[in-house]
Order: C-alpha cells, then structure tokens, then sequence
C-alpha cells in the first residue's frame, strides 16, 4: 500500500492540532494553582495559603531583573 506525501502532511498538521488543543488546559489563574496545593495542604494537617497580589507583583519584578543571568540571589526582600 502506497500513501502519498499529503497523507504524511495532514497526519502531522492533525497530530499537532491535537497537541495545541491538549495543551489549552494549562494553569492560568491564582485559583488554578492554589486549589490543588491548598488540598496537598490540607492532607497534612497545614493551613491553606491565599493568592497576595503585592506579592506577586514583587516577585515578577525580581524575576524581570534575573531575567538576564538566571542567577539565583536572594533578594533580601527589597
């Protein structure tokens, strides 16, 4: 049986719209990460934690300023 080189294309382009279409499910807001970790918490006993937007927008910031070394330093939170 011969296939022509089309099939082989559209085999692709199919496999890697299935691929886009999975990877829509990722973590996007505060809850979609704090949901699963407050129950890992709660399974031990610890209380659960909540989304502090101040505290985001520092450690975005810190990041954008290790965005050109990676070095891990501690920021001495300044």
């Amino acid at each position: 049986m011969e296939r022509s080189p089309g099939a082989l294309v559209w085999g692709c382009l199919l496999l890697g719209l299935g691929m886009l279409i999975h990877g829509t499910h990722a973590q996007n807001s505060p809850q979609d990460f704090l949901i699963p970790h407050n129950a890992a918490r709660a399974e031990v006993g610890v209380d659960p934690i909540s989304w502090d937007d101040a505290v985001a927008a520092y450690t975005q910031g810190y990041a954008n300023q290790r965005v050109g070394d990676c070095n891990l330093e501690h920021s001495g939170g300044r």
